[in-house]
């Protein structure tokens, strides 16, 4: 909001000048013409320095808000996959738990295997 009132002030300071030196070009322009075409030629790049202005504060605003967008996105990105990374951690976790217990199974039965062999 406050970027907006400023880019509207701006505007209107710009505006009140270039009115200003309409204002007081128009008397010369009657008396002297080729003070008529310089204070045109003010007008012009007054107003193109206006537009430069309005252009590069849109520019900014745009850039900040892009800015804005990708920090939020990669806030987004990041929760989504630390849940994935967890998933798959606890995944993991699962398949080495069943592991350690077929090993444990495959210790015992060796060792009865072994048992039984002996017997025999």
């Amino acid at each position: 909001k406050i970027i907006q009132l400023q880019n509207q002030l701006d505007f209107l300071t710009s505006e009140n000048i270039s009115l200003r030196i309409k204002v007081s070009s128009s008397k010369l322009e009657d008396d002297h013409p080729i003070i008529g075409r310089y204070a045109n030629l003010s007008r012009q790049i007054l107003d193109l320095e206006t537009r430069a202005d309005k252009r590069e504060k849109e520019l900014i605003n745009a850039v900040k808000k892009t800015k804005i967008s990708c920090e939020t996105e990669i806030r987004r990105l990041k929760l989504i996959h630390e849940e994935e990374i967890d998933d798959k951690n606890k995944q993991v976790q699962s398949f080495r738990e069943e592991l350690v217990e077929l090993m444990n199974k495959v210790k015992i039965y060796a060792s009865s295997q072994a048992g039984v062999k002996e017997r025999t």
